[in-house]
């Protein structure tokens, strides 16, 4: 198997992939309740719990119309509290895919004088993540 580019690596939201971004994350996690009792012999026992998961990027700002998600977009999305399909992945044919449903949980935007304008924005993930490949 060969490296991925992290160029390669994007965010989709409803199969479009977020405009202009930069960096694309996700970051999964299960909770681990402790399960010790008198009977562990002094050791902790815990067992796998409730899962979960978020999808971050950061970008360049451009409300340009485009065949890309931009950033006025994800705004209207979190202030309508909607949920989106979004996927984790490359285009490559049988890559690893990871796809679910959340909702935009945070997003900022930043303007530094002289400096392209950037945003960043989380999605917190709501129900199953699915794992499967590119086809």
């Amino acid at each position: 198997m060969a490296l991925i580019n992290g160029t390669n690596l994007v965010i989709k939201v409803g199969g479009v992939p977020i405009l202009k971004a930069t960096t694309a994350s996700i970051e999964m996690s299960v909770d681990m309740p402790d399960a010790t009792t008198k009977d562990s012999q002094g050791w902790a026992e815990f067992f796998a719990g409730v899962r979960s998961w978020t999808l971050s990027s950061d970008g360049l700002i451009d409300y340009a119309t485009s065949a890309s998600v931009e950033t006025d977009e994800l705004v209207a999305m979190l202030i309508a509290r909607s949920t989106v399909a979004v996927t984790f992945g490359t285009s490559t044919t049988g890559d690893m895919l990871l796809s679910g449903n959340a909702y935009v949980s945070s997003i900022s935007q930043t303007a530094d004088m002289e400096s392209p304008s950037g945003f960043s924005v989380t999605f917190q993930g709501t129900g199953a993540l699915t794992q499967s490949t590119v086809a």
